[in-house]
């Protein structure tokens, strides 16, 4: 269950405003060429970090009109491990993602399909459907999205948004019997400082409250439980350079000396 809540906030950076390009959803300024970026992060054992290991490492380039043309994956010796390439029609909405690996042995597609009021995406692995998710379109905002899983008898998950202006107010997210309610709060610069869930009875789960640096990028996130006990504290730091884009970005966690993660990038402009 908790890993399901922790999920909202990319829904919130990402596709709620279907329109937005890759490189606003991402904050990215000055329209770079392409985007090279490696992900570390520590192996914990009570509490103690004993190793730190790559999650990955990846390239990416951009078209002129902000979108991602080309998406590449390495391990952490530096060999290719799969490519995505993104396809757009002639109104430069995005038609299909293709991930192919290197030695060609495996396939998966997202392949797009739009309508007068939202689109559908239907993914395929190796030729076969395996999903379907349904995008549902209001004022360029998500207003409802229903995920299908096509392998385990048409088990589903529906998601609907309600909003104030351009401001996500609240998200209901139901799966069979279960489910939950996200509540969201903003700053005076239209930043998520506030998430709060509950259960489909009203009950208090969890909080998330964060602090935003003058990029309006995380720099505090602190989860707290149904009785209002601090479970997590993350702090992050970065580096910026010259055109305001951070090139590392460094996360804590609770009382650990040494970094929980780290990130690179190295912007092509």
């Amino acid at each position: 269950m908790i890993k399901k809540y922790s999920s909202i906030l990319i829904l919130v950076g990402g596709i709620l405003f279907a329109q937005t390009t890759d490189l606003e959803k991402e904050k990215i300024n000055n329209s770079p060429k392409s985007v090279e970026e490696s992900f570390t992060k520590a192996i914990i054992r009570a509490n103690i970090i004993e190793d730190y290991i790559q999650e990955f490492h990846t390239k990416t380039s951009y078209n002129t009109k902000g979108n991602i043309n080309q998406k590449e994956h390495y391990s952490d010796t530096g060999d290719l491990l799969y490519t995505e390439n993104y396809t757009y029609n002639d109104e430069g909405k995005l038609v299909k993602i293709e991930m192919t690996t290197e030695d060609q042995s495996f396939t998966k597609i997202h392949d797009f399909e739009y309508t007068t009021d939202g689109y559908k995406e239907i993914k395929s692995e190796n030729e076969t459907v395996i999903a379907e998710t349904l995008y549902k379109i209001v004022d360029n905002k998500i207003v409802y999205q229903k995920d299908t899983s096509l392998l385990e008898n048409g088990i589903f998950t529906e998601r609907t948004n309600e909003y104030k202006g351009e401001q996500l107010l609240k998200t209901d997210v139901k799966y069979g019997k279960d489910g939950y309610v996200v509540n969201y709060k903003y700053n005076q610069n239209l930043l998520p400082i506030e998430e709060v869930v509950y259960d489909l009875k009203g009950k208090l789960v969890s909080k998330k409250r964060r602090k935003f640096d003058e990029k309006g990028n995380i720099i505090e996130e602190n989860l707290y439980d149904s009785t209002g006990r601090l479970k997590t504290n993350n702090r992050i730091k970065y580096e910026y350079d010259t055109n305001g884009n951070w090139t590392v970005r460094t996360q804590f966690a609770n009382n650990l000396e040494q970094p929980v993660s780290n990130s690179k990038r190295t912007i092509r402009y």
